[in-house]
């Protein structure tokens, strides 16, 4: 699930960095809708956008990797105690 959110924030970061860049070129092209067509405006919208992209993006990429530990840590816990369980002669052995 939050793979999904990861993808969907990267791909509008790249699309608002994408029209930051080019409007910072040409406003009128990506600011078609709106009457004041300036760099000001386009590095306020397109820009304000692009951070606030890359700071989700940022958080989810975080929570997967609390995530991941967290799943880490139960599979080596459950991993050690069939070990101590199923031994032979001192020589755990694991499910096969």
């Amino acid at each position: 699930m939050l793979q999904t959110y990861e993808i969907v924030y990267e791909i509008f970061f790249f699309i608002s960095f994408l029209g930051l860049v080019i409007g910072l070129f040409d406003p009128n092209i990506v600011l078609f809708w709106s009457e004041t067509r300036t760099r000001k405006r386009v590095l306020i919208m397109f820009g304000v956008a692009s951070v606030v992209f890359i700071i989700l993006t940022s958080v989810v990429i975080s929570l997967r990797n609390d995530q991941r530990k967290k799943f880490i840590i139960r599979a080596r816990g459950v991993l050690t105690e069939e070990c101590s369980q199923k031994s032979v002669d001192g020589i755990p052995m694991l499910n096969a």
